[in-house]
Formats: structure tokens, C-alpha cells, sequence
């Protein structure tokens, strides 16, 4: 598993507090587990835990979520230095809309801000202080986790996001949006750099259109993600849409059930672990890609 891919020599005006792989990691990474495993596609991968096709051991499935463009600027070259098909998962909306994440969004407020500033989600403060990056970065890894982990309705939790990046972005005096399309940590890949994937071999899975926490929202609304986004990587790529990959790795049996009602053949899970023949496939396992390299 693997989200953003970033050039750590690269002079920037910026870096997100969320940690993100440099290109140098990557490489070196997929250097040392090429001496030791077979890189695979996610098709090869299923067709072998799904018993369609013969178990071949010591086997890698590569995957990128969120669809960044630094996957298709950073990322692949290094993976086609290594002949290591991968899947990239695209939230399709933000394809669409061009607009950066809410996370994303708050980071860069965050590290711009020009006085001490105190927000609040679901009745519990956070308090940030300017130039204060690891502290910052524990904060914001709280009010992270608790904005994906609420249980109440969606687009209530989305008004309050909004509302705490408004709060942030008007302390800070600038927001993402402004740099968001020249931002090589935070833009969203265009269907263009989608297609150009597909051409080299990456597989284009959903992350739903808006990439939602699914389990705050209604089984109708739900459908409508996972459909919605595999027509339109469908209809832009022109390759079938498979797989899928559950947005902050959110899922229930009432989201499997409308995963595999809604044609998907597997999807990927953020739980820790690997993954053997007779697994349930709409619940594959994965593991974050090692920070020693």
C-alpha cells in the first residue's frame, strides 16, 4: 500500500505533515523486493486466490490509492524501471472537480497559520500553533482519525470539516486551492495521466467518486459511489473497472454486500496482513510499504 509518491530532493514550498514515500524510497524498496518476490498484477493476484490459476509463490501486488499525480509523474517510471505492474485507485470525483482533498486541505492551512488557532469536531478542541510541526503533526493525526472514525451522517461530518478549513485557511490568509493544479504532493492525476497508466499496464480501480467514508453514509448513496466511479473510469480508460478500495479502509458486511451486488471482483481493505487462497476477495488484506527503504 502506498499513497503519495514525492521527490525528496525537489525544493518545494511546502511538505504535508502526512507522511508521503519519496521516490528514492520507492526505488530503492522495489530494488530489494525484486531480489526476493514476483511483481504482480492485481488480475494475476486474484485469478491465483480465487483458484483460476496456479499459486505462485513469493508474489507482490502494488498498490496506489487516492490517485495522485505524483503516481503517474513519480511513481511509474520508477515502476517501470522494474517491470512492476500496479493499481492505481482513483476517487473519481476529485478527477473530475480538481480540487484538493479535506485533509489535504488542512494540512496546508495548518502549516501556514499565522496565530494560534483552536477548532472543534464533534464537541472535542484541537489547538494549533504556528511553526510547531511536530506537535502539529500529532494534532492533526488526532482530529484526523476522529473525523474518519465519527459515526454520524456524511454530509454532516463534511459541513464541519468545511467549516474547520474555513476557520484555518482565513487565519493562515491562503489556502490549497490557490496552488492546488502545481502542487506535486497534492494533485489530483487528470484522466489524461489515467489513461496514460492504463496504456503502461496499471490497473484502474474505483475509491468511490468522492472518496466518502462509507460507513456514514445510506445503502442507496453507497451504490451510487461504487457505481458512479467505475462507469466513469469505464468511460474514460476504456478498460473494465474491477477492483476497488475502500476509502480510509471503512467497511462493514452491508458495504461488502453492495461491493459485490455493484459488479466488483475484489477490493482492498487497509487491514493488516497477507492474503492465501479461499480469502473472501471483496476483503483483501494488505501491508503499507516498508519506511526502511
Amino acid at each position: 500500500m502506498v499513497h503519495g509518491v514525492v521527490d525528496d530532493g525537489r525544493q518545494v514550498a511546502w511538505r504535508p505533515l502526512r507522511r508521503q514515500l519519496t521516490v528514492k524510497s520507492l526505488d530503492r524498496g522495489l530494488a530489494k523486493l525484486a531480489k526476493c518476490f514476483h511483481f504482480i498484477t492485481l488480475d494475476h493476484a486474484v485469478a491465483m486466490l480465487g483458484g483460476q490459476a496456479s499459486m505462485q509463490p513469493y508474489s507482490v501486488v502494488l498498490t496506489f490509492d487516492d490517485g495522485y499525480q505524483n503516481n503517474v509523474t513519480h511513481a511509474l517510471p520508477i515502476l517501470q524501471k522494474y517491470n512492476a505492474p500496479a493499481a492505481f485507485f482513483l476517487p473519481t470525483g476529485y478527477v473530475d472537480r480538481r480540487e484538493p482533498f479535506w485533509y489535504d486541505r488542512l494540512d496546508y492551512a495548518l502549516q501556514h497559520l499565522c496565530k494560534e488557532q483552536e477548532v472543534t469536531f464533534a464537541g472535542r478542541n484541537f489547538f494549533f500553533r504556528p511553526h510547531q510541526e511536530d506537535i502539529s503533526r500529532v494534532t492533526f493525526t488526532a482530529l484526523r482519525n476522529m473525523i474518519k472514525s465519527n459515526l454520524r451522517p456524511y454530509a454532516e461530518t463534511m459541513q464541519e470539516v468545511d467549516l474547520i478549513a474555513n476557520i484555518l485557511e482565513g487565519n493562515a490568509g491562503r489556502c490549497l486551492a490557490e496552488i492546488f493544479e502545481n502542487d506535486h504532493s497534492t494533485a489530483i492525476m487528470t484522466w489524461d495521466d489515467a489513461r496514460r497508466a492504463a496504456d503502461n499496464g496499471i490497473t484502474i480501480g474505483s475509491h468511490t467518486v468522492d472518496h466518502a467514508i462509507l460507513d456514514q453514509l445510506e445503502k442507496t448513496a453507497v451504490r451510487e459511489q461504487l457505481i458512479l466511479s467505475k462507469q466513469a473510469i469505464e468511460q474514460h480508460t476504456g478498460s473494465p473497472c474491477s477492483y476497488f478500495c475502500y476509502p480510509y479502509g471503512n467497511w462493514n458486511n452491508r458495504i461488502v454486500s453492495l461491493v459485490r451486488e455493484t459488479g466488483y471482483a475484489a477490493a482492498i481493505t487497509t487491514d493488516k496482513g497477507t492474503s492465501k487462497v479461499g480469502d473472501e476477495l471483496l476483503t483483501l488484506h494488505r501491508v503499507s510499504f516498508p519506511e526502511v527503504f
